[in-house]
């Protein structure tokens, strides 16, 4: 896939600083970047170990924006994905703290019913941040008790 806009150059040193770090992705790493630039979100569904948090972490580390990671385990809540608010005693006030999608670049890891992973049970089993991050997903912000937070611009999630 070639670019024939004015970010041509840009990408094309992304996609080479992307591919020293992992071989055999080009086309992957082309379309992420597309996705990247028409901030837009990405699903990369693959076997395990074949590099997409590998791919994930380069791509963050090319662009110089932030990354994080989050497993979606039977014990996540939506606050560990969106963040919460705590009571600061010293400071008499409540002080937000920042989830897992106050990032630019978050990949998602769907542990819950994987392959083998416990024989299959786990995928019945009510899965509570998935739907934080979908809401996120959707509108691009994460809400609390009277304030909407807008998580990073230029972001995608893998």
């Amino acid at each position: 896939m070639a670019y024939t806009n004015e970010n041509q150059q840009l990408m094309q040193k992304l996609s080479g600083e992307i591919s020293k770090v992992i071989k055999g992705k080009g086309e992957a790493v082309q379309l992420i970047l597309t996705a990247l630039l028409a901030q837009g979100h990405v699903l990369i569904e693959d076997v395990p170990g074949v590099g997409k948090t590998t791919l994930a972490m380069a791509l963050g580390k090319a662009t110089g924006l932030s990354f994080r990671r989050a497993q979606f385990t039977p014990d996540v809540m939506a606050s560990d994905i969106t963040g919460f608010t705590m009571f600061n005693r010293e400071e008499n006030r409540f002080e937000y703290r920042s989830g897992l999608v106050m990032t630019n670049i978050l990949l998602a890891e769907n542990t819950v019913g994987a392959a083998g992973s416990d024989g299959g049970e786990a995928r019945h089993r009510r899965r509570r941040g998935t739907p934080a991050s979908r809401a996120v997903h959707r509108y691009c912000n994460a809400e609390f008790p009277g304030v909407c937070r807008d998580i990073p611009a230029a972001g995608g999630s893998a």
